[in-house]
């Protein structure tokens, strides 16, 4: 269990724990693999935020940097912001979940 967890600190979240018995440490186990399982879905959505981002950016480059905007054109922009406004969204209720270190002043 502790060599799983090493692994699981060090970056690698394929590693689950086998448990095999109906203890205590068998829900240390369970444990283990739910925290990584969620750390797994936090930086799922946080690559799909980052690739919404990066193809927001670009295809809003492209927009601007035309001449003039017609009708069309500025209602394909507001679409793209609402959608990354939703990416970003639900990136933040991921991260309102959890607690995080501070340091007090």
């Amino acid at each position: 269990m502790i060599e799983v967890s090493r692994e699981i600190s060090s970056g690698d979240l394929s590693q689950t724990i086998k448990i095999h018995s109906d203890n205590e440490l068998s829900e240390l186990g369970n444990v283990i693999n739910e925290m990584s399982s969620n750390l797994q879905e936090i930086i799922l959505v946080s690559k799909t935020m980052c690739s919404s981002g990066e193809k927001f950016y670009t295809q809003v480059s492209d927009i601007l940097n035309r001449q003039s905007l017609n009708p069309e054109q500025i209602t394909e922009v507001r679409k793209k912001i609402a959608q990354l406004n939703k990416n970003l969204n639900l990136l933040k209720e991921f991260t309102d979940y959890f607690s995080f270190y501070s340091v007090k002043e």
